[in-house]
């Protein structure tokens, strides 16, 4: 007879009691492996601690080569233009003729003066003698004395224009455009050439308030051509303004450039300047990041055992670090690989830091 049919209650017990001893067989090889279950759910990650320290912060902004000096040259007086000098293009010198007004209107109008010159002092002379006499009044003295110094002026008056007939280069430079040709008559003031002096080339940028604060005189920097974005120039901050540019709120910038040869370079290029400076700053590194927006994102900040979710304000990005405006204190351990899979709360093992 089948003994599960002699006592069926008994013989399913056994049963019972040999799956128990199976299970218990299978699931306890060793104390070390009990706790398999939690050590599963726990997510492995590396992480960093909040860093106190000096960052290089690296700004970049567009800028415009110019020449410290740039005139337009015009002619004191009118006239008929007699000789042009110079095309446009030519480097000059200082003090090299370059246009000239023809003078024969000016040098009869110096020469009038200058009789007219003659003519008071013999008149100051003949009162003065009549006067010490007792034959003319002291004002009539007077009257002739003033009539002089009035030719002297009139005479220094018209040799100045006489001299202002030729139009001469104020420093080394360049002749970028001219207006003028022989035979054309010219008015006073008018610009007729546009020069830019050799050797005074600088940069203008503009930068927000709170770079421009940090900017100062003496500062270095890059600059880069647009033209010729591999062969970086250096340069230093000459002036910083102590105003805002009305309009844009952005104050201006100027700096020199160290490479005498650079200073030649044609007025007008586009330039991206490049500053670089130390300062102190909080930073992790930017791969704890998450939930990016602006200068809002959140870090995963590591405590028993759990990635807690903390939000932090992003000051710049320097490399592999993020300066933080706002965030954990130095020394806290954040997540640094792994926080993208996380969520507030995660329970997380850590496999290595950074």
């Amino acid at each position: 007879m089948d003994p599960r049919a002699l006592c069926p209650r008994i013989f399913g017990s056994m049963i019972a009691l040999s799956l128990l001893s199976l299970s218990a067989s299978g699931c306890g090889q060793s104390p070390a492996l009990a706790s398999g279950p939690e050590e599963q759910r726990a997510l492995p990650v590396a992480v960093s601690a909040v860093r106190s320290e000096l960052l290089q912060r690296t700004t970049r902004v567009p800028g415009t080569l110019k020449a410290r000096s740039e005139l337009d040259l015009s002619f004191k007086v009118s006239g008929v233009i007699k000789r042009v000098a110079v095309e446009e293009g030519a480097r000059v010198r200082r003090g090299q003729l370059l246009a000239v007004v023809d003078p024969t209107e000016l040098a009869a109008g110096a020469a009038q003066a200058s009789q007219a010159l003659l003519k008071a002092e013999r008149d100051v002379g003949r009162a003065r003698s009549l006067h010490a006499s007792g034959g003319v009044p002291r004002n009539t003295l007077d009257d002739a004395e003033t009539a002089l110094a009035i030719a002297r002026e009139g005479s220094v008056s018209a040799s100045f224009n006489l001299r202002h007939s030729e139009l001469r280069a104020p420093d080394d430079g360049i002749i970028d455009t001219r207006t003028l040709e022989v035979g054309e008559v010219v008015a006073a003031a008018r610009p007729v050439m546009h020069f830019r002096a050799l050797g005074s080339a600088e940069v203008h940028v503009q930068l927000v308030d709170h770079e421009a604060l940090a900017m100062a005189v003496g500062n270095p920097a890059l600059v880069t051509l647009d033209a010729r974005p591999h062969e970086p120039l250096k340069a230093k901050v000459t002036r910083v303004a102590s105003t805002a540019t009305p309009g844009t709120g952005t104050f201006a910038v100027e700096l020199a450039l160290d490479d005498v040869a650079a200073r030649a370079l044609p007025s007008g290029l586009s330039v991206k300047v490049t500053f670089a400076r130390s300062e102190p700053a909080l930073s992790v590194p930017l791969m704890a990041l998450v939930d990016g927006d602006g200068e809002h994102a959140a870090v995963f900040v590591l405590k028993d055992g759990h990635a807690l979710r903390s939000k932090v304000r992003v000051d710049y990005l320097e490399g592999e670090r993020a300066a933080l405006l706002q965030g954990p204190a130095a020394g806290t351990m954040v997540v640094a690989a792994g926080a993208g899979e996380l969520r507030d709360g995660a329970l997380v093992r850590v496999v290595g830091e950074q």
